[in-house]
């Protein structure tokens, strides 16, 4: 992802003979094709490499198709996106976790394609997310100085805080 909105997605199989080797481009889209503000994050999709997910400061959240090279599901989102994540091992959901400037986390659930699951907590922007190994375990990080884990499955507040000024809580 760039920051001007573009997405590409370059062929990295073959080792660079030369130290200057340019990798093959396989997927282009300029701004406005992709989207319209900075791409803040990419991830792919962990069972099958025609999807990966992009987010941007566009508040949107899009899933692609690369055999297509055309969006498959869109998500909006009511603030700036500022990471996304999917689970490298998945059994029992399709859920992109997503970092906001609105202090959320929302979940957009590529199966039904909705963002219904909402994770409130952090009392500054989510900088970032990051799903654990334990697939319904969520981290996610804020500028509020906090790291907070979730167990999405509860509608109760997160599990555990790490917190640069208070010290753990859970």
């Amino acid at each position: 992802g760039y920051a001007d909105g573009s997405i590409a997605i370059l062929d990295v199989e073959e080792r660079p003979s030369t130290a200057h080797h340019k990798f093959e481009c396989v997927m282009r889209k300029e701004r406005n094709e992709g989207h319209n503000f900075a791409v803040t994050g990419v991830t792919w999709y962990p069972h099958d490499t025609g999807l990966f997910v992009t987010g941007s400061f566009d508040k949107t959240v899009k899933a692609w198709d690369t055999n297509r090279g055309d969006v498959a599901l869109a998500f909006p989102i009511p603030d700036k996106v500022h990471d996304v994540q999917m689970p490298a091992i998945v059994h029992r959901h399709n859920l992109i976790a997503v970092g906001s400037a609105d202090r959320r986390i929302y979940l957009c659930d590529l199966t039904s394609g909705s963002n219904q699951h909402v994770l409130s907590g952090h009392t500054e922007p989510v900088n970032c997310v990051a799903w654990s190994e334990q697939e319904f375990i969520l981290a996610s990080g804020g500028r509020d100085g906090t790291l907070r884990i979730w167990d999405i499955r509860r509608t109760a507040s997160w599990l555990a805080m790490l917190s640069f000024d208070e010290g753990p809580r859970v």
